[in-house]
């Protein structure tokens, strides 16, 4: 692990407590994760607050997100879109 990943690690641990952080850390730190601790780590890293409904309509992970099936009213209004997130991801 070089200190690019330390940082990130630091960073995350700083993040607001929600589903799917202990997954995310996890998978910094090498641990292998199931296919539902995976989903629910991207999910994590694209949202942390986990406050947006998931708006990136070509993700594969979409349909898993436990948050759009609890909570996305027809018709809602997206914030995240796919190109700020493929920012953020390249960042």
């Amino acid at each position: 692990m070089d200190a690019r990943d330390e940082q990130k690690i630091r960073a995350v641990e700083k993040w607001p407590r929600h589903a799917g952080k202990s997954d995310y850390l996890k998978f910094l730190n090498g641990v292998r994760l199931t296919q539902r601790e995976s989903i629910k780590a991207m999910c994590f890293s694209c949202d942390p607050e986990g406050t947006e409904l998931c708006c990136v309509q070509y993700c594969p992970l979409r349909p898993y997100n436990e948050l759009i099936r609890e909570r996305e009213p027809s018709g809602s209004a997206c914030t995240v879109t796919h190109s700020n997130l493929l920012t953020e991801l390249k960042g």
